[in-house]
């Protein structure tokens, strides 16, 4: 398939929204990225990369289109089924795509693969603390420079994991569509010979985190007495 076909690919599936997913009642909904987001994985992804994506939907498709070596962990097989059906309706070949039906937060932990990936996107589930087990099992095996997506970052549970990774010096906010926020990795950081590193993020040590550690243990002392 050539790029212009692919292009066009990209153009029905925006317009379309198809509704990939169905809800517990059974019906048929869209709630994938938005239209500038998905530009932004075709503009970025090259064939030859390595990608994951915790959840799977148009984002999927996306990646698919593009031709890398992709990786969906999903643990609903209705979902997965979901997203065959509409690939084959429009025409998107989901041969270079591996579906992993388990849950996040359990398959991750054993995760070793045999390339770093080039984007990894996190929007599988949302329930606290999924999103940041699945950021911290994924961050290590991200390549320097590569992008890491975060989708619905207005979800208290996934704002948490926004908050801390906007102030940490290794991570650029690149761009940001509504609620679906990218992130580059700009610098590897390893603590092998600290346990304990919680004074080397910013989240923890800038003014608003200190203020709030002061009045918490004045809060503590005052219930003391």
């Amino acid at each position: 398939m050539t790029r212009d076909e692919r292009l066009l690919l990209l153009e029905r599936i925006k317009n379309e929204r198809p509704p990939i997913h169905s809800t517990p009642k059974g019906q048929l909904r869209c709630v994938g990225l938005n239209s500038a987001s998905l530009d932004f994985i075709f503009s970025n992804i090259r064939s030859e990369f390595f990608t994951l994506e915790t959840g799977c939907g148009l984002s999927t498709l996306v990646f698919a289109l593009t031709g890398c070596n992709h990786i969906a962990i999903v643990p609903n097989q209705k979902h997965i089924d979901e997203t065959l059906t509409v690939a084959k309706k429009f025409g998107v070949n989901l041969d270079s795509v591996t579906f992993i039906q388990q849950r996040s937060e359990s398959y991750l932990p054993t995760l070793v693969p045999t390339h770093k990936f080039n984007t990894i996107l996190i929007d599988g589930g949302h329930a606290f603390p999924i999103p940041i087990i699945d950021w911290y099992y994924t961050q290590g095996y991200l390549k320097k420079m590569g992008f890491l997506i975060i989708d619905d970052v207005h979800l208290k549970s996934v704002r948490i994991l926004f908050d801390f990774l906007i102030l940490q010096p290794e991570w650029q906010k690149v761009e940001q569509h509504r609620k679906t926020v990218f992130f580059q990795k700009i610098e590897d950081v390893y603590h092998d010979y600290e346990w304990d590193f919680w004074k080397t993020q910013p989240f923890n040590t800038n003014i608003k985190a200190k203020l709030s550690q002061m009045l918490t243990s004045i809060n503590s002392r005052l219930k003391i007495l």
